[in-house]
C-alpha cells in the first residue's frame, strides 16, 4: 500500500515584525533614561609616608565647626559670604593653599559645602584636615 506524500512548503520568517519589536525597545529605554551630568569635587589624597612640611606663604585657613559655623582665619564669616571674602586673595594668588580644617562632629554636608564655596571664589588649591579638641 503505498500513500501519497504531501509536499510541504518551508515558511519564510518574516523579521519585520522582530525589527519593529527592538526598535520599539530601543526608543523606549532612549526616552525613559536619564541623562544628567555629575558633578564632583577632585581631591588628591595623601600618600603614605611622614607629613611634608612646606616653607613659604602661609596657607589661609577656613574652619568648620560642629554646629555649621565658618571661620576664615580668627574670624568668624557666614557660608554664604565665604566665597566674596576669599575671592579677591584667589584673584591676586590662583594657587595659594587653603587649609579646610573640621572639628569633632562636623558632617560630610557641612564640608563639602564650604569646599563648593571655595571653588566657586577659585580656590583649588585645597588640603583637608582634622581638628582634635
Amino acid at each position: 500500500m503505498e500513500f501519497q506524500r504531501t509536499t510541504s512548503h518551508v515558511r519564510a520568517i518574516s523579521f519585520t515584525p522582530l525589527i519593529d519589536v527592538v526598535f520599539l525597545l530601543v526608543v523606549f529605554f532612549m526616552l525613559t533614561t536619564g541623562y544628567s551630568k555629575t558633578e564632583s569635587l577632585e581631591l588628591a589624597l595623601p600618600s603614605e609616608g611622614a607629613p611634608q612640611v612646606v616653607s613659604g606663604v602661609a596657607p589661609m585657613v577656613v574652619v568648620v565647626t560642629d554646629d555649621g559655623r565658618v571661620f576664615l582665619g580668627k574670624e568668624q564669616v557666614s557660608a554664604a559670604n565665604l566665597s566674596e571674602r576669599i575671592a579677591p586673595e584667589l584673584q591676586d594668588d590662583p594657587g595659594k593653599k587653603i587649609m579646610l580644617i573640621s572639628t569633632n562632629n562636623t558632617t560630610l554636608q557641612q564640608m563639602v559645602s564650604v569646599m563648593d564655596r571655595i571653588y566657586d571664589a577659585g580656590g583649588h588649591n585645597i588640603a583637608i584636615s582634622y581638628w582634635k579638641y
